[in-house]
């Protein structure tokens, strides 16, 4: 036999679970929190932090958020800045323990941000029409296709009077 040597393996934390958004998840907030489940820590070792990387691709080349967080029971995160509209983001978690080991990466989910909702220009808000006709018109949305405007008599468009897809940014009812 050969002399005998000892180690001490490691012992990092689990691996953190992502919660929410939901992998493939559409999201109208540009600054969506990000949310997974708290990681055990193994006997003989305590919590450090949480690594969070957001990118705009699968291999994290394209950073745009790497951050720290130091409290084992916040397992969330809220960008400080706005996420680009109509772009799909990919989001991954790891834990640290305070002996410099670390859990694998989480699995890597992403979600997309909605395109920005366009802003109305005509008519004007609360303008008595005097035409039955009346022209509607809209900033254009970049990445948009085409748009559905919906004329109701309420708020609630519980009833509308008329749901039309357009490709111009702009509608003159018939």
């Amino acid at each position: 036999w050969s002399e005998v040597r000892s180690f001490t393996s490691a012992h990092p934390p689990g691996v953190p679970v992502l919660v929410s958004p939901a992998n493939n998840a559409l999201t109208t907030d540009y600054t969506p929190r990000l949310d997974w489940g708290n990681s055990a820590v193994p006997a003989g070792t305590a919590f450090s932090h949480y690594q969070i990387q957001v990118a705009t691709d699968n291999a994290f080349t394209a950073l745009i958020v790497e951050e720290n967080i130091s409290d084992l029971l916040s397992s969330e995160f809220t960008p400080m800045i706005d996420l680009e509209p109509n772009v799909k983001h990919y989001w991954r978690v790891r834990a640290f323990n305070t002996d410099g080991q670390y859990s694998l990466w989480s699995a890597v989910f992403n979600f997309r941000t909605a395109i920005l909702p366009p802003t109305l220009l005509l008519p004007d808000e609360g303008i008595t029409q005097l035409m039955t006709r009346p022209t509607f018109d809209w900033d254009n949305v970049s990445g948009a296709s085409s748009y559905t405007i919906q004329i109701a008599i309420s708020s609630s468009f519980a009833a509308p009077v008329a749901s039309v897809v357009v490709t111009p940014s702009t509608y003159t009812a018939t």
